[in-house]
């Protein structure tokens, strides 16, 4: 197999499972909402704007699992595993900055501070999970 066709693969591999991720954790929502529905509770139907937002959430997991797959044969190090799952965790983030109201010319520097923060936090709980699996 050419070198280039398993890099592909594992960009496509990875954007599925990223993907997959980001549609998880919208049925996981979806779930709890149906929760508090069946207990009582009223929710507002779901705007355009909602979905607007929800599509580029999975769309910023779909990048960063590309790019994460992309790169991970050269994450050798775990501080290397941590700069990549981090670096991937500002690309989901990203993602939801850019699809909240205004997109991401909307956002000021404590909302950008606020999102690059939170996407290192969440790839490094990624990369601590992936590494105690992987051992």
């Amino acid at each position: 197999m050419h070198p280039q066709n398993g890099l592909l693969k594992r960009i496509v591999v990875g954007s599925l499972t990223g993907g997959a991720v980001g549609v998880l954790c919208i049925v996981v929502g979806i779930l709890s909402g149906l929760f508090f529905i069946v207990r009582g509770g009223h929710i507002a139907p779901v705007s355009p704007e909602e979905i607007r937002l929800l599509s580029f959430y999975v769309a910023g997991f779909i990048l960063a699992g590309a790019l994460i797959s992309a790169i991970l044969p050269s994450l050798k190090s775990g501080l290397a595993q941590y700069f990549g799952f981090s670096l991937s965790g500002i690309f989901v983030m990203l993602g939801v900055l850019a699809g909240d109201k205004g997109g991401l010319a909307a956002r000021g520097l404590s909302g950008w501070i606020i999102a690059i923060l939170l996407g290192v936090f969440f790839g490094c709980a990624f990369a601590y999970g992936f590494r105690r699996s992987a051992a």
